[in-house]
């Protein structure tokens, strides 16, 4: 006889195979936060983990190879290894990233490092050298050559790995602000030498530690931030984006997120996870920036938008770690193309450290910078040529009978109350600006060239009565030769100008004109 279920039975088994799981992680979950903080001076969760490094207070500047998905040292075009990030607040000034280094030296050995086989992965050039040594470099910076004298240190910081994702972006450049959704990631790893990573061990690991069982895996726990900075638990970054100018905290999302990791795992280890506790601190949410925007070429015109978060703490106590998923996903970004009315050619990631204004020390940073070109199509299709067009269609009054005045006017008049109502449409989208566009120009000269006709038709008519051929026909065909040629040569001259005099906001359309 078959077996019947119950429609009680069902939910049940439903619910069990549902939320059973989720409970159970809840239960350990809470028991880990509970021996947390009832334990605190045995596991000291407000104490973030520190690594000592060794070096003479600067990275070797590296670059994101996208084909092999790897960080490559940076190289001048001689192959010069180049300065990267900066990480003794006292070099800050003395060097700069971007910087040749063009040999070192250390008593009598004078090394060039471009024959040392330098590994980003495995080999340092600071490993020839002990904690006090002395060493000379040569760095370039353009076409000057300096020395600096310097010692190998010995740093001990905090560094969370950190990550900064552009979600979407706004550009108003009316306002002169953008509106970014902003998504950040930052991490501690804890080793397994740590008193915290036996207790995640031993609250989230299922499993046999005897054997190797294929079916072992560790729980993740999800924390609300208040209540785990509530408990002054550590997090793994704390500071803040220069520039805002308002936050909308409606539309935030964060959390913690601790998991241990243990190559008794299969999966773990194929990963290559060691025995080690990630603390995740993570938020999303909507940012307003302030940002100058240069618009005297407008619309043929490019902008910089800098995104620059500064961490809380000086260089002497934390360091800013950017891993490799900030660099995939803004080239992500840019490939998508999703700002409206804009073009992303180029987008880069740098450490970038910062001095407050009313402090004497240095703070890592991270920015982001964009490098946008407007998409000049819209203004050239809907703006541009239907003035010129406008423009053509008043010169054309010139081959209407010279007797015909009121004609004339007619025509004249109706094209300069289309510019008119052409400058108001173009007005609503920018700022009221001090000094005037490329396309200001072009109206201000369309103005001017609209009128012309008008005067023309006066003294045509006023000619032709008094019999005056000889001079009518002077002027006639000079006008008719030259006027709307001129028009042309002087909006080519007004773009032209523009370029030469601002070439760092000129859009590639018209950037060739400066022969820069």
């Amino acid at each position: 006889m078959k077996r019947k279920f119950s429609l009680f039975t069902i939910f049940f088994l439903s619910f069990f195979i549902l939320f059973y799981p989720k409970a159970i992680s809840e239960d350990r979950c809470g028991k880990l936060f509970s021996e947390l903080k009832n334990n605190y001076e045995i596991y000291e969760p407000d104490l973030p983990p520190r690594y000592i490094y060794e070096d003479f207070g600067f990275d070797l500047g590296v670059d994101w190879n996208l084909e092999n998905r790897e960080w490559d040292f940076k190289k001048s075009d001689q192959g010069f290894f180049i300065v990267g990030k900066i990480k003794d607040e006292n070099l800050i000034g003395a060097i700069k990233a971007g910087d040749e280094i063009i040999s070192i030296k250390h008593g009598n050995d004078l090394l060039d490092l471009r024959d040392l086989g330098l590994d980003n992965d495995h080999t340092f050039f600071e490993d020839n050298y002990d904690i006090g040594d002395p060493v000379e470099f040569k760095f370039k910076r353009g076409n000057d050559k300096f020395d600096l004298n310097l010692v190998k240190k010995e740093f001990d910081v905090v560094e969370p790995f950190m990550d900064i994702y552009i979600i979407s972006l706004e550009v108003n450049d009316k306002t002169n602000k953008f509106i970014v959704r902003l998504k950040v990631d930052s991490q501690h790893i804890f080793s397994e030498d740590d008193k915290i990573y036996e207790l995640a061990m031993k609250k989230l690991y299922v499993g046999n530690r005897e054997i190797d069982d294929p079916d072992d895996f560790t729980y993740s726990c999800t924390y609300d931030v208040d209540e785990w900075s509530g408990e002054n638990f550590a997090l793994p970054i704390f500071g803040d984006f220069l520039d805002v100018h308002s936050v909308n905290y409606n539309t935030f999302e964060d959390y913690v997120t601790l998991k241990p990791y243990s190559n008794l795992i299969e999966n773990h280890e194929d990963l290559g996870w060691d025995n080690e506790l990630t603390v995740n601190y993570s938020y999303t949410g909507n940012y307003e920036f302030n940002n100058k925007y240069d618009l005297r070429n407008f619309p043929f015109d490019k902008q910089i938008i800098k995104i620059h978060y500064v961490s809380a703490e000086d260089l002497e106590e934390k360091f800013l770690s950017i891993s490799d998923y900030s660099q995939n996903m803004l080239l992500n970004f840019k490939q998508k193309e999703s700002i409206t009315g804009w073009n992303i050619i180029n987008a880069s990631l740098n450490y970038e450290p910062h001095q407050d204004p009313i402090s004497l020390y240095y703070y890592d940073g991270v920015s982001i910078k964009l490098e946008l070109e407007r998409k000049y199509g819209y203004y050239v299709y809907k703006v541009i040529l239907p003035i010129i067009l406008i423009l053509m269609i008043c010169w054309s009054s010139l081959w209407i009978p010279n007797k015909e005045l009121e004609s004339k006017l007619t025509i004249t008049i109706v094209c300069l109350l289309s510019l008119i109502a052409y400058n108001f449409v173009i007005d609503k989208d920018l700022p009221k600006l001090e000094y005037l566009t490329i396309l200001d120009w072009v109206i201000l000269v369309s103005y001017f060239y609209a009128t012309i006709p008008n005067f023309l038709a006066v003294l045509f008519f006023r000619l032709n009565k008094k019999q005056s051929k000889l001079e009518l026909n002077f002027y006639e065909k000079i006008s008719k030769q030259f006027g709307a040629l001129s028009y042309i040569a002087i909006v080519l001259i007004i773009i032209f100008y523009h370029a030469q005099s601002n070439l760092s906001s000129a859009a590639s359309i018209i950037s060739w004109m400066s022969f820069g």
